[in-house]
């Protein structure tokens, strides 16, 4: 069994995209997954409240991939990912978070699992940035899934998905702890 290292504490790495993911670490370094709940507003509420139970706030470090424009997606695509951005960044912003913003290149070149851009690679880029977090991820990692019947968010074990394999792996790039 891999041995997974420790984690930094009050950490948020955020893939704001169309289908992204958020991930986090609590005051004591555990790791948290969830899907983004996209444009709604009152799931994105929620979400950021089950978050900020478990961070400190004062002691918070946001990360937030930074999206580009793609003259092949349509306008709505891009109004979505534009909403999504604005709503993370109004979160943060609203408790006072920092948040700095990450190309995608540059994480996936410090991961080592960077291939080039384009419609041909995407497929075998999302494939292999899942394979990384899946590998790297820490066992038993507890995320939070939309539950229809509470109308809340309610834990259970993480399974990465290729909507929360970029937050992941940002997670870990950035978020483990040298030895």
């Amino acid at each position: 069994m891999k041995k997974h290292g420790a984690y930094k504490k009050n950490l948020i790495t955020i893939d704001p995209g169309v289908n992204g993911g958020i991930c986090w670490t609590n005051r004591n370094g555990t790791v948290y997954v969830a899907r983004s709940p996209g444009n709604d507003i009152y799931k994105m509420k929620v979400l950021f409240t089950h978050i900020l139970r478990t961070v400190k706030l004062y002691k918070c470090r946001a990360i937030i991939e930074q999206q580009g424009p793609n003259p092949r997606d349509t306008s709505k695509t891009s109004f979505v990912l534009g909403g999504n951005y604005f709503l993370w960044r109004m979160c943060l912003e609203d408790r006072d978070i920092d948040a700095e913003l990450l190309s995608a290149q540059h994480w996936q070149k410090k991961s080592g699992v960077y291939l080039p851009s384009g419609e041909k690679n995407y497929k075998a880029r999302k494939d292999n940035l899942k394979a990384y977090s899946v590998y790297e991820f820490p066992l038993g990692t507890p995320a939070l899934y939309w539950s229809k019947k509470q109308n809340d968010f309610t834990y259970r074990n993480a399974k990465i998905t290729s909507a929360t394999a970029d937050a992941a792996a940002i997670m870990v790039v950035f978020g483990k702890k040298k030895r």
